[in-house]
């Protein structure tokens, strides 16, 4: 995972990742995305815990832009999901 806002570590190889999953309960299929690994938005800091002025200001600019671009991503994936779906019953 990386990024234009995203703070790199040059000295680890772990950036982090994004895991995908698909979780079926009973007629109910959610796709869900989730962060693994060493990815720290830059806006965050490097400093545990996160600054309060920080936090707020990383969930008020970057948090949101995540959150629809994976709404859209999910949306489109669940299109095709869906597409696949009644094309192979």
């Amino acid at each position: 995972v990386g990024g234009l806002l995203a703070k790199v570590n040059p000295h680890s190889a772990d950036h982090g990742c994004l895991s995908f999953t698909w979780h079926q309960e009973k007629n109910n299929i959610t796709l869900v995305t989730e962060i693994a690994g060493n990815y720290q938005p830059a806006l965050a800091g490097s400093r545990i815990p996160v600054p309060y002025w920080r936090n707020m200001l990383y969930s008020s600019t970057q948090r949101l832009l995540h959150e629809y671009v994976m709404w859209r991503f999910h949306g489109s994936v669940l299109k095709e999901f869906e597409k696949q779906c009644l094309n192979n019953p």
